[in-house]
């Protein structure tokens, strides 16, 4: 088909690929048409598969985010299997609960042999500090059986309750074996009495000479 016969048009579409060429060339019927309607500037192969109209990418879209949605919670829900399979168990828990109280007395029954010095080792002092671990095991499985029968305990009473049956222990096993089993608390107070009058004595004349001259001059 002679070119010359067909009139140059401008492209329609904003951003063509490429302008008309001179009447005097001979062109094709195709590419008159490639001319006349020049591809679109976003047209790119689509590969195999690919959604073709803007309802099928926008299908595909939310397809595809529904996707990773769904792996993310899977991969959310694996980490929380594998982090509460990489937790302690229940018996680690409790070992290192109850060592941890048994290593305290341990430590407080040495305090209490160096202190006394009568070469004597003592077991109160250990019993009431291991005591406390089965305590807090049981009032913790107590607690957990009581909300589930729908019970709560107020936390002022809770409070008043661990007070009451920490002192019953301790009135024996800690304040009794310093005051009854040894002279702990004799030989304590007495060290401190004679830091309080070392710490007084020099200003025991000023404050007797003070004394003194009050009682003058209120006539005492």
């Amino acid at each position: 088909m002679d070119g010359s016969l067909i009139k140059p048009m401008r492209p329609h579409v904003r951003g063509a690929a490429r302008m008309l060429s001179p009447p005097s060339s001979k062109k094709t019927v195709g590419e008159v048409r490639d001319m006349l309607v020049p591809a679109a500037p976003h047209d790119t192969p689509q590969p195999s598969g690919a959604p073709s109209s803007p309802e099928e990418q926008h299908l595909g879209h939310y397809q595809d985010g529904g996707h990773h949605q769904h792996h993310d919670q899977q991969q959310h829900h694996h980490h929380q299997r594998h982090s509460k399979k990489q937790g302690p168990s229940l018996l680690r828990r409790q070992l290192a609960l109850n060592c941890t109280f048994f290593v305290s007395g341990i430590v407080h029954e040495y305090i209490a042999w160096v202190v006394v010095g009568d070469g004597k080792w003592g077991w109160k002092w250990t019993l009431f500090f291991w005591i406390q671990a089965p305590m807090m095991t049981l009032e913790a499985i107590c607690g957990h059986l009581l909300r589930r029968r729908g019970v709560q305990i107020p936390r002022a009473l809770a409070i008043l309750l661990t007070l009451t049956m920490l002192e019953l222990l301790a009135y024996d096993l800690f304040f009794g074996f310093v005051d009854k089993d040894t002279d702990i608390a004799a030989r304590t107070v007495a060290a401190v009495s004679s830091s309080y009058r070392s710490l007084l004595a020099p200003l025991q004349p000023p404050i007797t000479t003070l004394a003194t001259r009050l009682k003058l001059g209120l006539g005492l």
